[in-house]
């Protein structure tokens, strides 16, 4: 990470005038004036916090975090959408920016980080964009919803298709595109990764999904798009 970038995202948490804590990994940043001086710290004291780790699904798990600034690797988009957390997208490189899109593009629960052309996020858009993203009270609902989803289908007894619902027992089963929680679509973008579609567009992304749920015996209905059903 280069010096503006860790200015930038530190100025943006400062100007939120909000409660935050942010990891910085000391191996992965160089020293940035803006984010470690004595100056800044005191700026924030009372209500920011800097750590070199932090237990991120414990941290996750807390009540009073309204919203997650994340790179969107998988195990992290797993860990928000399971305690259903608001996301602020920034893509980094390889599946973080498919994350993303479904991330904002399907589930709607976040919003992206648009970087400039010297490729970094401006302090104002860090400001802007959490404050959209806690007002918004649909999207909160949102992201509610996939916690109660998340917690059915990771109790005893659970899995990926609603166990009271006899209609998704009887095969052919037919399971909308939307109904795929995140473990099992990890599994399936597991094997994209393989065969080289994480170049592809969503549609093509749900059409290989489609080949894999056809392996367990199910079909998916539906797509991303609104388009016709994926066989």
């Amino acid at each position: 990470m280069t010096d503006n970038y860790i200015q930038q995202l530190a100025l943006g948490l400062e100007v939120t005038d909000r409660p935050f804590l942010w990891v910085v990994q000391p191996d992965l940043a160089v020293d940035s004036a803006d984010a470690s001086s004595d100056d800044f710290k005191d700026r924030v004291r009372n209500r920011g916090m800097m750590v070199a780790w932090a237990p991120q699904q414990k941290v996750l798990t807390h009540p009073s975090v309204g919203c997650f600034v994340s790179h969107c690797g998988w195990n992290s988009t797993l860990e928000g959408v399971r305690n259903g957390k608001l996301f602020l997208c920034w893509p980094y490189f390889a599946d973080q920016f498919l994350n993303h899109s479904y991330i904002c593009g399907h589930w709607k629960v976040g919003l992206i980080l648009m970087s400039d052309e010297s490729g970094i996020v401006k302090h104002e858009q860090l400001k802007s964009k959490v404050e959209e993203l806690l007002g918004d009270a649909e999207m909160s609902a949102r992201a509610s919803s996939l916690k109660e989803k998340a917690q059915r289908n990771t109790d005893q007894g659970g899995g990926f298709i609603p166990q009271s619902q006899e209609r998704w027992r009887a095969p052919p089963t037919q399971l909308p595109f939307s109904d795929i929680i995140p473990w099992r679509l990890a599994d399936i973008m597991m094997r994209a990764r393989a065969t080289g579609l994480m170049k592809l567009k969503n549609a093509e992304i749900e059409a290989a999904a489609a080949k894999e749920m056809a392996s367990i015996g199910l079909t998916l209905v539906g797509s991303h798009e609104g388009e016709s059903e994926a066989a």
